[in-house]
């Protein structure tokens, strides 16, 4: 899901709008005003069977959420009346699973989960035999445009997906677009991505193979498959929510080439389709205490054995959510920003301003505490909340953001795509020097590593920890060789994985050293891009096995000393105490995960 994600969606677009001409003559002319177009309140309206607990969200073909209802009863009349716009062409409904509370009054797990489309058209005859449907509106002449009767299908092998169809296929070529390029794949009438979130591989999508396959960096700019509101496989499934957009055989998170998500907006005087704005949703994961407080790992023993109850209280303490800032919408600066929740438990139900953003120019929302940006100078966000095993942020959760200028009030809708819930697992360390011939890193033997000993463990605040930190030193002339555990990432709903992890293959370590040596708030030379590492030795497809004798690890080569005495900060290399993080980043749309290390410069 282009984590957007989420799930997040791809590459940039731009639109041209040519403002006027000058004819030649004795007089010049005035130039041409850009043609103003008319504009609706349109409302679209429908009746749902079956569909109690979702809410409807009209998205545009560019990812702006048009208009929003909850589906509380059923049959349920809703009508969807969107802002005043200039057209509804290539709008589609999407649903969301609303915030429910079960039995015991805690959420229903699968609250705020985005469920599935709505099919409002097929190919054939016969829509259980359809491979093609349609979920596109058409540009339509008259603000009202009603739908009639839509049964909601909930998937049989998963608890929060889905989708929901037209009863009478009425509607190609009158409010559907069915031309050429616009369907959906589709098995016996149902959308391919629904059941696994677009997870599995279906191919790139038509507009894909009508652009020769260059969509990422050749489609028409002004493309809107190319935003979170688009389908670019065409398996029914948003770029907003699609954890895999492209089709291929890789999760977005472990795709280097998946784009950034954009969204965008139509101008509201020309209807043109305006420049796009990124809009990213993604979480950091770090274990930063002291003698590894706080890790959690799935391959780990004891209080550092990662199961759901011990990532929900993780979770409380140390996770956080990142919102990307939008600063224009359509040439005009935004005054106002708001977000809320669109039926997550953990977040704000109606919108709530983001009056500040932190020191890192975006929002860094902590889920478990409520605040924004943290102490000094955050603010409250929403509520505390207490996380449980069946109620896990989860990387389908939808949110929306509101932004207003001078010209209007915007709205997008998207989700993280991806969620780290374990942290890298350092386990045993060594240090070598170079082979004075080939300048390369001599390879430690075996008895040369230092094992980490998880069993000698005491209770602290911030979680489990070992009694005694690791003693691990390295000199300007040594390589650092560290074996860790791969974090892991929860299987995606209608993922096969028997132990419920999934081992993260395909992401990028790198050593981050914010401090310098010593006590006090000295400054290290940062993230050392220098010691980059992506890991190509695991698939993104590979499930943990909790049958496993021995737990793969992954072993990093770091010649720290090349962090140092580079720009921008410079920072040379001195003697004592200090840390390193070993950051984890997908190599597509993510955020991090990180697991702080104490060392000794020598």
């Amino acid at each position: 899901m282009s984590t957007a994600g989420f799930r997040w969606a791809a590459a940039a677009m731009a639109a041209t709008l040519v403002v006027g001409t000058t004819s030649i003559g004795l007089v010049d002319a005035a130039p041409v005003r850009p043609q103003v177009v008319a504009k609706k309140h349109y409302a679209v309206s429908a009746t749902f069977t079956g569909g109690t607990g979702l809410t409807a969200v009209l998205m545009s073909p560019t990812g702006r959420s048009l208009a929003s209802v909850a589906i509380t009863t059923s049959p349920k009349a809703v009508t969807l009346t969107t802002p005043l716009i200039p057209s509804i062409a290539g709008s589609t409904i999407q649903l969301v699973n609303s915030k429910a509370l079960g039995a015991n009054g805690r959420p229903l797990a699968r609250s705020g989960d985005y469920f599935g489309p709505v099919v409002l058209a097929w190919a054939g005859t016969t829509r259980t035999a359809a491979t093609t449907v349609y979920t596109k509106l058409l540009a339509s002449a008259t603000a009202a445009v009603p739908l009639g009767a839509i049964t909601v299908l909930r998937n049989s092998a998963t608890a929060k997906q889905g989708y929901a169809y037209k009863v009478v296929n009425t509607l190609r070529g009158t409010k559907v677009d069915n031309g050429i390029g616009k369907g959906t794949k589709a098995t016996r009438g149902k959308p391919k991505g629904v059941g696994n979130y677009g997870r599995l591989a279906t191919g790139p999508g038509t507009k894909s193979l009508l652009t020769g396959g260059m969509w990422r960096a050749g489609a028409p700019t002004t493309d809107p498959d190319n935003t979170v509101g688009g389908d670019l496989d065409d398996d029914g499934i948003p770029n907003a929510f699609d954890v895999n957009d492209d089709g291929d055989t890789k999760t977005d998170a472990s795709d280097s080439t998946t784009p950034s998500p954009t969204v965008a907006a139509q101008n509201p005087t020309t209807g043109a389709v305006c420049a796009p704005v990124e809009f990213r949703i993604f979480t950091n994961f770090k274990a930063t205490q002291a003698k590894f407080a706080g890790t959690i790992n799935y391959y780990g023993t004891g209080g550092f054995k990662a199961s759901t109850t011990n990532i929900a209280s993780t979770i409380d303490r140390t996770m956080s959510m990142v919102f990307s800032r939008i600063t224009n919408v359509c040439g005009q600066a935004v005054t106002k920003t708001e977000l809320k929740g669109v039926g997550v438990p953990y977040a704000p139900a109606v919108y709530t301003e983001l009056p500040t953003t932190c020191n890192t120019g975006d929002y860094q929302w902590q889920i478990g505490q409520g605040t924004m940006c943290g102490s000094p100078g955050g603010y409250s966000f929403g509520p505390t909340y207490a996380f449980t095993a069946t109620d896990l942020p989860s990387g389908q959760d939808t949110f929306s953001m509101r932004v207003t200028t001078a010209g209007g009030v915007y709205e997008f809708t998207a989700s993280p795509g991806f969620v780290f819930v374990t942290h890298p697992m350092l386990v045993a360390f060594a240090v070598s020097g170079d082979d004075p011939t080939t300048g390369q890193p001599l390879t430690p033997a075996a008895g040369d590593f230092n094992a980490v000993d998880y069993s000698a463990t005491e209770s602290s605040p911030d979680g489990t920890r070992l009694v005694t930190e690791p003693a691990l030193s390295v000199s300007q002339q040594q390589n650092l060789w560290l074996k860790i555990y791969r974090p892991q990432r929860l299987a995606i709903e209608g993922e096969a994985s028997a132990s419920g992890f999934v081992d993260l293959g395909g992401f990028r370590y790198t050593p981050d050293i914010p401090n310098g040596v010593g006590p006090g708030p000295s400054q290290g030379p940062g993230k050392c891009d220098a010691m980059s590492k992506t890991d190509s030795a695991f698939s993104d497809t590979a499930t943990v096995d909790p049958l496993s004798a021995t737990p793969p690890a992954l072993t990093l080569v770091w010649d720290m000393e090349k962090c140092f005495g580079v720009p921008p900060r410079n920072v040379v290399w001195a003697a004592g105490s200090a840390d390193f993080d070993i950051q984890v980043e997908p190599s597509g749309p993510g955020g991090n995960a990180a697991q702080k290390v104490r060392v000794t410069y020598i």
